[in-house]
């Protein structure tokens, strides 16, 4: 069973993993060294297993002085490289770290790929300690410097929890959440359902509606009559809505499960507050799923001063860091681009900085 994200924007995202390879994927034989790892979560023994990629001439480098990142992937159970339509944005990353100096580990998610783990009760939290696991292997190896994390939307916010607890020593959050669960889904929702063209008052009472059913289950998790519920909250709020956005709200009902209801009551902003080691912080201007600007001046604002911070929104960029037209998720399959190059560069820039 996968992560249910109660967005209508990642149900789309959902019914495409995989598709035709991209440009930018890269093809082995590597032009350095990549090795088959698993790490163990001591918790509840799931077994995670992911590639560590060696940066070019690593055999010549002084070991502790070679920075490593461990790549934590958004919602939704997803392989080692995050593929989505073909594209395989954390294997573009790793490629790109290992010929600018930077070792990396990304891993399959819990129950996905050749990982283990339950994932029926998962929730952002046992994702989290899943990650620890992935950063406790790495400083038990002896081979890297500094440890960070590179984490993408709710990735990021993982990145954030482990940088709370000091388990890291740089944070790379890409279009990572600084607002609750529940605000984030309720604005996600709102802009997918205008950019489809749904009137701006049904789309206000589609999400007063979808408000309430948060509410109600964080209240009580096992509601008994969904449909009997929406009825009874459309007449609550005074909603208007079409037959097929009733019954999208029953299946945000039916749907839920202990990661929904984590997520909707998470607040991130409380673990960036605690966070104080450097922190790269970066969205794109057309990210229809994490808005930037509210996002990232609220990281900005949270986060403790600190010089090495670097906070920039990059402009067409969407929720992939891919080039858009829109923004919408309905053209992430058809951009060829996976990852935007000045985004690579500008990451692999201020790793190598900040781990000076």
């Amino acid at each position: 069973m996968e992560k249910i994200i109660l967005s209508i924007i990642l149900v789309l995202m959902a019914l495409g993993v995989h598709g035709q390879e991209k440009k930018q994927t890269p093809l082995p034989p590597y032009a350095y060294a990549t090795e088959e790892v698993s790490f163990t979560n001591a918790e509840d023994h799931a077994v995670l297993s992911g590639t560590l990629s060696y940066p070019f001439g690593y055999e010549k480098m002084e070991k502790n002085a070679v920075p490593v990142v461990l790549m934590i992937s958004g919602s939704g159970l997803q392989n080692r490289d995050e593929e989505l339509f073909g594209h395989k944005p954390f294997l573009v990353i790793a490629d790109y770290l290992a010929k600018h100096g930077i070792a990396s580990l990304r891993y399959d998610d819990r129950n996905f790929g050749k990982s283990t783990g339950n994932v029926m009760e998962a929730t952002t939290e046992t994702f989290m300690k899943d990650a620890l696991a992935g950063i406790d292997f790495l400083k038990k190896s002896g081979q890297f410097g500094k440890i960070g994390v590179i984490g993408h939307s709710e990735g990021g916010s993982i990145a954030f929890m482990l940088a709370s607890r000091k388990s890291v020593d740089f944070v790379v959050s890409l279009a990572g959440s600084s607002v609750r669960g529940d605000l984030v889904l309720l604005t996600q929702n709102k802009t997918l359902l205008s950019m489809s063209g749904i009137p701006d008052q049904v789309c206000t009472d589609y999400c007063n509606v979808l408000k309430e059913i948060f509410q109600a289950q964080l209240a009580k998790p096992d509601i008994a009559n969904p449909k009997e519920l929406v009825k009874e909250l459309i007449e609550k709020t005074q909603a208007k809505l079409p037959p097929s956005l009733e019954q999208n709200l029953v299946m945000v009902i039916k749907l839920s499960n202990p990661w929904s209801r984590y997520f909707i009551s998470y607040d991130p902003g409380k673990d960036i507050a605690k966070t104080h080691c450097p922190v790269m912080a970066i969205n794109g201007s057309k990210d229809m799923q994490i808005d930037a600007k509210t996002n990232l001046e609220a990281i900005q604002t949270l986060l403790s001063a600190n010089t090495q911070n670097l906070i920039k929104e990059y402009p067409g960029l969407n929720h992939l860091f891919q080039h858009s037209e829109t923004g919408n998720p309905a053209e992430y399959a058809n951009i060829e681009e996976t990852i935007a190059p000045e985004v690579l560069e500008d990451v692999a820039n201020w790793i190598n900085q900040t781990s000076k």
